[in-house]
């Protein structure tokens, strides 16, 4: 498969959008694990510029996802809710330039937090948001088609083998956990069949990386690519662990109390199975980490860069998900003890 390329005119894409003239050279955004970013100057503001992976947008999937995603963010922003949705241009919010499809937003001066856990205020206050968003009205954009969450089933033990034939780092911790992985995708998916009675439309991405905080200490979610059908008490659990440091180790307990009371506090669905929550949080992981193991093998691109990158996110994935698994039992005696 061919390396990326990206093909970037930022005077026909302000042009396209109508954004003035530029202003000074464009400069690179760093930390997005899938796009490219850059903060543009014009004559008539400052935006952010998503380039959008070539090798995404040739997934079917692709447009519909990105249009559909848009309009959630659109309603949430008009709702109330701090939510940073893209420029229109041609009636679209992804536009196409010369083969190459952008995104633009206004620019939102502010800092995301690592992903430490986070100080108590921010997490009650992203959990008071994440109410928010699931009582928000998305009937207008919902079709009538009744929607359930699909099972993650893979081959990994053949992906396992791929993997040792490229000499692949993470071979052969993927094959020392085929049997985990192959009860990982059943608990998942039979507590999504459970859940999938009540599904709502939410951000599904809430994490540090996608809450920008102003000077004023004021909240504004972006990157709503991943937006979706999700249950409200797995998006709970997932959000509630990013927020309380999961992704770098040891979960602090104040953190995640603090993020899942600030959530009731704003009038939260109220949660009837944790167990399945918790469970069924298995499922974007298996996911995640598919799409990694066929980054890193080349199967998703040839890119260097990306392939490095789909190395490392597969050895931090098995890393997260066997934590996952050992912690679920604390973390549910933590939620019983709330609401």
């Amino acid at each position: 498969m061919a390396s990326i390329c990206y093909g970037i005119n930022f005077n026909e894409l302000c042009d396209v959008f109508q954004l003035g003239t530029l202003a000074g050279q464009p400069t690179v955004v760093e930390g997005g694990l899938l796009h490219r970013m850059y903060k543009l100057q014009t004559t008539k503001g400052t935006y952010a510029v998503k380039a959008i992976n070539p090798q995404i947008m040739e997934r079917q999937t692709a447009m519909p996802n990105y249009l559909f995603s848009e309009q959630v963010a659109r309603i949430a922003c008009q709702k109330g809710i701090p939510a940073l949705p893209a420029f229109l241009a041609k009636d679209r919010p992804l536009v196409d330039i010369n083969g190459q499809y952008f995104m633009v937003f206004t620019w939102f001066e502010g800092k995301t937090l690592p992903p430490n856990p986070a100080p108590l205020e921010k997490c009650r206050t992203v959990g008071a948001l994440l109410a928010e968003l699931h009582h928000t009205d998305f009937t207008s954009i919902n079709d009538g088609v009744p929607y359930t969450v699909q099972p993650c089933t893979v081959d990994w033990k053949t992906l396992a083998e791929k993997g040792e034939r490229c000499s692949s780092p993470w071979a052969y911790a993927l094959k020392d956990n085929l049997v985990s992985l192959a009860e990982w995708e059943r608990i998942s998916d039979d507590a999504a069949k459970n859940l999938n009675c009540n599904l709502h439309i939410s951000h599904r991405d809430l994490g540090q990386k996608n809450v920008l905080w102003g000077s004023d200490g004021s909240p504004m979610i972006i990157d709503w690519e991943a937006a979706g059908y999700t249950n409200p008490a797995e998006d709970l659990v997932e959000t509630a662990l990013y927020w309380a440091g999961q992704e770098v180790g040891e979960v602090s307990h104040d953190s995640f109390i603090a993020f899942v009371s600030g959530y009731f506090a704003n009038g939260g669905t109220m949660i009837e199975s944790w167990e399945d929550a918790l469970l069924a949080g298995f499922q974007n992981k298996l996911e995640w980490l598919y799409y990694n193991i066929r980054r890193s093998l080349g199967e998703e691109t040839g890119d260097a860069n990306e392939r490095a990158l789909g190395t490392a996110q597969v050895t931090l994935t098995l890393k997260s998900m066997m934590a996952y698994s050992e912690k679920m039992d604390c973390w549910g005696c933590w939620l019983h003890l709330v609401q």
